[in-house]
């Protein structure tokens, strides 16, 4: 770093920039990006990116602090500061909330890290070496793409920072850094949005530090880092700043947003970063408590956010698939999509007989798709109208779920480098997981994320900027998808259906099949039940829970496929649980005293049942819990011709029928049902309550083809 050369004109003040005649303040409006807690995930992110070479992961802080107002009101609300807080058009900070009382403050800290490297002196994004200028970037810069070029950094956006204003009820942060030379700093920022004040209009940052003047424009004058140690410490004091000499970063966030508790960023860290944690990249100090690392992260899980047995069970089985990828304990399969239509997947080229023997047999599955970009040639830094075609990968697994998994679950990631994109979960019956870690599969997820990094623009600007036009987005568009086109290309593998989400297949065969379905409901038994009922005269297991049941009539020479809401009492569940209870008592007073004898089979059957007793006792508890109800729910319904193939309803053409032809279709409804979405060969339909009948008429009367019918429910939060 330079030394510091430039005249000081004032200390530990806050300086705000005038718009003048010819700028552009411009207002990057964060608060339409970002919520409170997302100042947690920034604050991770760039602590990933900046773990020190000799270092293989980074150790986060994070505790709450009490600050005296008085104390915080004679160092930082002065020189105009509520002044520009209350000129703020910012609803939320017209004044100072909680005068004169002690002032909560969220303190976040980085270890194994760089701290933010650069000439804090020199006001240019690039030092005179061709180097990333990072604390002026930090302290000055919002927006940008420089971040979009380096496949290693998390951000992309450049618009992080603004998380930790946001996060503050007045819109304002502090850091503090130390690099490995010993060099510290220390400086405030606030987010105003455009303001004005006494007929001066001001841009959206303010900051805290030493007042300068511009070297190439007299008059104008800007913000540098505090740098004297003494006055340092005297502010580290004041917030109660553990870091001594530690190289990193420390982030403190007076009068913290209620939204942000302790609890909270814990759950928030866990939850997002989960995957880093487990890969011995990320661990994290919530309050001074155990370190949540990829040793106790499990414990953290089965403790705070599993809800019962089953939970912990299947996030343990989830973690233990992350660790078997990591292991490379997998076969890799080649992935092909269709550019026209990504997310359609093709199942002669996607499901061979091994990739079903394997997901039947509970194996992992590692879907490679490799495909070639035109991306622009790079020459003496700057974008040439020459392409280039660079290979990229992105790298699919799953696994069924265990057959005890009576639910769907939302055990799956997306992960590009470090940097997890959530909304790419989906609440599915299979563990996924997406990988990618390539170079140029990188840039290309980085350069579509939008600024909180939750999901992928499949049309993001940036896009035309480094890549030929619209060479993307089947690619992306596929990635936002993958994990329920490869659930939707899976269950046609000939795996039977059952109801765990109860996904439930009934076909249109025969008049003979019809009229048996006439005789009476569906069968809700297990298949193991009649041999431990008959041959061991143990009590019938429980039947599991429906939210509707769903069958196939004729009536009048009409076929209709009908779905109606079953509605369960306090007194039926409480019958179920004795019921679960009575066989859980015999089977295990079985196995004690005849286990011996039994044969090995038998004694697996029996175990079987046990666990499926258990998982059905499980699940009257969340019942009972969610008021004895499944809904409200959304139904979803797939229809086809049997053509002969595994796998009809990805084969459907638009020439077949149509949903949406209620000439054709007809639909009776009753009750607390209505249709969403009626379209090609798929229904969505809306349910509040059990009290629903519904039935669809039209199949097959133009084609002697069987019909076949696919649906699945999922819970409405």
């Amino acid at each position: 770093m330079n030394e510091l050369v430039r005249k000081i004109i004032k200390s530990f003040t806050w300086v705000a920039g005038p718009v003048g005649e010819g700028d552009e303040p411009g207002d990057s409006k964060p608060q339409d990006k970002f919520n409170a807690l997302s100042c947690v995930l920034e604050f991770i992110q760039n602590a990933l990116d900046a773990i020190a070479k000799s270092f293989s992961n980074t150790l986060i802080k994070i505790h709450a602090s009490r600050v005296s107002y008085m104390s915080f009101k004679e160092n930082f609300l002065k020189d105009k500061f509520e002044d520009y807080l209350e000129n703020s058009e910012l609803s939320a900070m017209q004044k100072i909330p909680e005068h004169g009382k002690d002032i909560n403050c969220l303190i976040m800290e980085d270890f194994n890290t760089t701290g933010l490297l650069g000439d804090p002196n020199h006001y240019f994004s690039k030092l005179p070496n061709g180097q990333p200028n990072l604390i002026h970037q930090f302290t000055h810069e919002i927006g940008g793409r420089r971040k979009g070029k380096s496949a290693h950094l998390g951000g992309s956006e450049g618009e992080g920072k603004q998380t930790f204003c946001l996060s503050s009820d007045i819109s304002t942060f502090f850091f503090f850094t130390v690099r490995d030379d010993g060099t510290e700093f220390f400086m405030g920022i606030s987010y105003f949005g455009i303001f004005e004040l006494n007929g001066t209009e001001y841009k959206p940052f303010v900051h805290f530090g030493n007042k300068v003047e511009s070297k190439d424009y007299t008059g104008k004058f800007w913000a540098l880092p505090i740098s004297d140690q003494t006055k340092i410490e005297k502010l580290k004091k004041i917030f109660g700043v553990k870091r001594k000499k530690e190289p990193g970063l420390t982030v403190v966030i007076p009068f913290i947003n209620e939204d942000v508790t302790l609890d909270k960023v814990k759950e928030t860290i866990c939850n997002n970063y989960r995957v880093p944690i487990l890969r011995k990249k990320l661990r994290v100090e919530v309050a001074e408590g155990k370190e949540i690392n990829h040793e106790t992260l499990l414990e953290v899980y089965k403790e705070k956010y599993s809800e019962n047995e089953t939970d912990k069970k299947m996030i343990e089985e989830y973690f233990n698939f992350i660790d078997e990828i990591d292991q490379q304990k997998v076969k890799n399969f080649d992935l092909s999509i269709v550019p026209q239509r990504p997310t359609s997947l093709d199942i002669s080229s996607n499901l061979t007989d091994e990739i079903q023997n394997f997901y039947k047999e509970g194996k992992i599955i590692k879907y490679q798709l490799q495909f070639i970009l035109a991306k622009k040639i790079l020459k003496n830094g700057k974008l040439t109208d020459q392409f280039e075609d660079v290979n990229c990968t992105f790298n699919f697994y799953v696994k069924k779920f265990p057959d005890y998994a009576n639910q769907q679950y939302k055990y799956c990631d997306t992960l590009r480098g470090d940097m997890p994109i959530t909304q790419c979960r989906k609440r599915t019956t299979n563990f996924f997981f997406a990988d990618i870690q390539d170079e140029e599969s990188m840039l290309l997820v980085k350069n579509g994320e939008v600024a909180n990094h939750t999901r992928v623009r499949v049309d993001h600007p940036k896009y035309k900027v480094f890549y030929k036009h619209n060479v993307q987005r089947p690619y992306i568009s596929f990635l936002n998808n993958a994990f329920m086109s490869l659930q939707d290309l899976l269950s046609q593998s000939g795996d039977t259906l059952d109801e765990k989400t109860t996904l439930d297949l009934c076909s249109i065969i025969s008049d003979k099949e019809i009229e048996n379905e006439n005789h009476g409901d569906e069968d809700d038994e297990d298949e193991n039940d009649d041999v431990l009922t008959s041959k061991y005269k143990l009590p019938e297991i429980p039947n599991k829970l429906k939210a509707y049941r769903a069958r196939v009539k004729k009536e009048n020479e009409k076929i209709y496929w009908v779905a109606k809401g079953v509605k369960y009492k306090k007194e039926d569940i409480a019958r179920y649980e004795e019921q679960g209870e009575l066989f859980l008592k015999e089977a295990n007073k079985l196995l004690n005293e005849k286990k011996d004898k039994l044969p090995k089979k038998h004694v697996q059957k029996i175990n079987q049942g046990i666990l499926s007793t258990n998982n059905r006792l499980t699940e009257f508890e969340e019942f009972k819990k969610n008021d004895y109800t499944f809904y409200p729910i959304k139904i979803r319904i797939t229809g086809a011709y049997d053509d002969g193939t595994s796998r009809p309803y990805n084969n459907y053409c638009e020439e077949d029928f149509d949903f949406s032809d209620t000439k054709t279709f007809k639909y009776n409804i009753h009750g607390s049902l209505n249709i969403v979405k009626n379209d090609k060969n798929k229904i969505v339909c809306a349910v509040s309550k059990e009290d629903f009948d519904f039935s669809i008429t039209g199949f097959g009367k133009e084609s002697e083809e069987k019909f076949m019918i696919h649906h699945m429910y999922e819970r409405e939060s």
